[in-house]
């Protein structure tokens, strides 16, 4: 399969690992790498919600293929649960000021710069940072003259 915008695919991830991190309140970051190593690796925040109980040995059942039928009808078991999987970026910046903005995101750790324009009353995703690290925000408020912010 092609790769987009030169970011590779996630490392898989077991279904275990989404029901772990659907017992507390914790997100499962998934990440992918560019292939140019100078940039900065793409990454989602999964947040699961789901209706496993207890741990996964006690909804992986091994049963007989011609028994499988017989059993989903007259006990409504499900071979795998019902999970809710939303993804969402590390950060979201918001403008909520009536002015359009210009910003620069600065991850200390890795000595990254990322600078664009968000309007008024819009919403920009961020991907390439990593929460753990020390993240800066500068911004510049474009359409205002000097005096208003006093």
């Amino acid at each position: 399969m092609a790769e987009g915008f030169g970011y590779k695919w996630s490392h898989p991830r077991a279904l275990e690992d989404l029901l772990d991190a659907s017992s507390g309140s914790r997100a499962l970051t998934l990440q992918c790498e560019h292939r140019d190593p100078s940039e900065a690796t793409f990454r989602f925040h999964a947040f699961v919600q789901s209706d496993a109980i207890g741990p996964a040995a006690s909804w992986r059942q091994v049963v007989p293929a011609d028994a499988l039928s017989t059993l989903l009808i007259a006990t409504n078991f499900r071979r795998y649960p019902k999970i809710n999987l939303d993804l969402m970026a590390p950060i979201q910046l918001e403008n909520l000021l009536p002015y359009n903005l210009q910003y620069r995101i600065y991850d200390k750790d890795t000595d990254q710069n990322w600078r664009s324009y968000l309007r008024a009353g819009g919403i920009m995703p961020i991907h390439s940072v990593e929460l753990s690290h020390l993240v800066l925000l500068n911004i510049e408020i474009n359409d205002t003259s000097s005096q208003a912010f006093v």
